[in-house]
């Protein structure tokens, strides 16, 4: 058969004729032969042929799949959204940290940061994180150390700060956990980082027991 690997037909030796040839069995029914194994190999459009190999696509799409009804039977988009595919995880990035200190009493970064990239507009981000804040030289009176969690370079959560108040002039430890679910709306990559800030001019470490602390983001579907 004259059909090389990409699927492209080629007449076999002696082909095409010209004007004029006298019809011979030497190269007719050679030629016949030949394009009769090519079609017998060839895919019917009726669906009547079963395939003898894996079908390769190349990166192309099926399309105009119906509903699958039976256990071997294909199953199209629609139906994974309708079986229950929203809410599942699709995909995890997770960020580890080290030690950071500030006495800034603005927020500042952490450096603890991690980026995704949904591969949904309407999934949504789970945030997780969880270390240890430590306060040292710590002046008389209420001093807020704080952590938040901003998106962006932006306070994703407004006016909602993790934190610890210190009354001594002892160092003091604290441990926070954050849990968020975020809404991006986006499919471009997005940045969540873990700022803190210091009160009462108080040296503020994070992840102060030394071990890396993980941030965890969680593309949940919808």
């Amino acid at each position: 058969m004259s059909r090389n690997g990409s699927g492209t037909y080629s007449l076999p030796s002696g082909n095409p004729v010209v004007t004029n040839t006298i019809i011979s069995s030497t190269w007719a029914n050679t030629t016949l032969s030949d394009i009769a194994n090519a079609l017998t190999n060839s895919v019917a459009s009726d669906g009547q042929t079963t395939m003898s190999g894996n079908l390769n696509l190349g990166n192309n799409k099926i399309l105009n799949v119906d509903d699958g009804t039976d256990a071997t039977d294909a199953v199209n988009y629609g139906q994974l959204l309708a079986l229950g595919v929203s809410g599942k995880i699709v995909q995890t990035v997770v960020a580890t940290s080290g030690t950071a200190s500030t006495t800034s009493s603005g927020f500042v970064t952490t450096g603890h940061e991690a980026t995704i990239t949904p591969t949904s507009a309407t999934s949504k981000i789970l945030v997780l994180c969880s270390s240890l804040l430590q306060q040292t030289n710590v002046y008389a009176g209420a001093g807020i150390s704080a952590v938040a969690l901003f998106k962006n370079g932006n306070n994703l959560v407004s006016g909602s700060d993790w934190g610890m108040v210190a009354v001594t002039s002892e160092a003091i430890y604290g441990s926070f956990a954050i849990s968020h679910l975020d809404s991006p709306a986006t499919t471009s990559a997005t940045t969540y980082g873990i700022y803190f800030k210091s009160g009462n001019s108080a040296n503020v470490v994070y992840n102060s027991n030394g071990n890396a602390s993980q941030l965890i983001l969680m593309e949940i579907s919808q």
